[in-house]
């Protein structure tokens, strides 16, 4: 998250904030640049990136963290994150451009829901291949988009 508010704060400095011209169209006035709403939107995420990443040292949660990424091998933890990434890749590529977004989002949230509330490792990989057969069918059936 640090990475990426970072990441879109420096596109947004690209917007001009003070008394500029563009497009004939004068932005003399700070309230009235585009950029404030990507500003407010990413440098808030920052703020509560930072202060999450502070409350996880604290509380020990980076030890657990390093061991799920491979610096200790957790297989409970790697299945988690790997079927977690799985149905979401397959629901921003294949299910959000090609599906209706309302559809598409309560598939993802029962699914969410149905599979890691619980912790069962079979129910994470059932849902995972669901939400990636569904998303493998409307990115091939919808292809040229």
């Amino acid at each position: 998250m640090i990475v990426i508010s970072v990441f879109f704060l420096w596109r947004t400095s690209f917007i001009p904030l003070f008394g500029s011209h563009r497009a004939g169209v004068s932005g003399a006035d700070w309230y009235n640049s585009a950029a404030i709403v990507p500003l407010g939107i990413f440098g808030s995420l920052f703020v509560l990136a930072i202060a999450l990443l502070i409350i996880a040292v604290r509380t020990g949660g980076a030890r657990v963290a390093l061991t799920a990424v491979g610096i200790g091998w957790n297989r409970a933890e790697a299945l988690r994150f790997a079927t977690i990434g799985a149905i979401l890749f397959f629901y921003i590529v294949g299910l959000v451009p090609r599906v209706d977004f309302i559809i598409a989002s309560g598939l993802l949230i029962t699914g969410l829901i149905h599979g890691f509330h619980l912790g069962k490792p079979e129910r994470m990989k059932l849902v995972a291949v669901v939400i990636s057969v569904a998303g493998l069918y409307a990115l091939v059936s919808n292809f040229p988009q």
